[in-house]
């Protein structure tokens, strides 16, 4: 993540980006039969609308990760308000579902996995984390 994925994301990710990277991910999506998906990315508000336009269910996540990403905001507390604006804006939208997306615990401190509990808790939305995908990370768990 850290020597390709992320910079090549900071270089390349905007609104666009992810609005025409959700279109297509939808019409494949939709050719091989699925009704619904879980997102966690940035710019929300692009796939919320590549949903409107498709027809698709989606459950959309207000995501949160510990550093500062280009061109979406600075750190938590800013991704935190602007998942939740984007959640007003498409309030009235059956098809979009949320849930507060923590990208994992070690890019999350503490602090914001506390903050994100406490606002799936106020949303009543489902809580979601990229949790013990190796084992590794099962041990780094385990050790504190």
């Amino acid at each position: 993540l850290e020597g390709t994925i992320w910079p090549l994301e900071f270089k390349f990710v905007n609104h666009e980006f992810v609005k025409e990277g959700a279109d297509l991910a939808i019409t494949e999506m939709l050719k091989g039969g699925t009704t619904t998906f879980n997102d966690m990315y940035w710019f929300p508000e692009a796939v919320c609308e590549s949903v409107v336009k498709s027809g698709i269910r989606a459950a959309v996540g207000i995501i949160a990760i510990e550093f500062p990403f280009a061109g979406y905001g600075s750190g938590p507390d800013e991704y935190f308000a602007k998942g939740q604006q984007a959640r007003e804006k498409y309030a009235d939208e059956p098809r979009i579902s949320w849930t507060v997306s923590l990208h994992a615990p070690y890019t999350c401190s503490d602090g914001t996995i506390t903050k994100g509990r406490e606002l799936s808790e106020k949303l009543e939305a489902p809580l979601h984390i990229h949790l013990h995908e190796t084992s590794a990370e099962v041990e780094e768990s385990k050790a504190g």
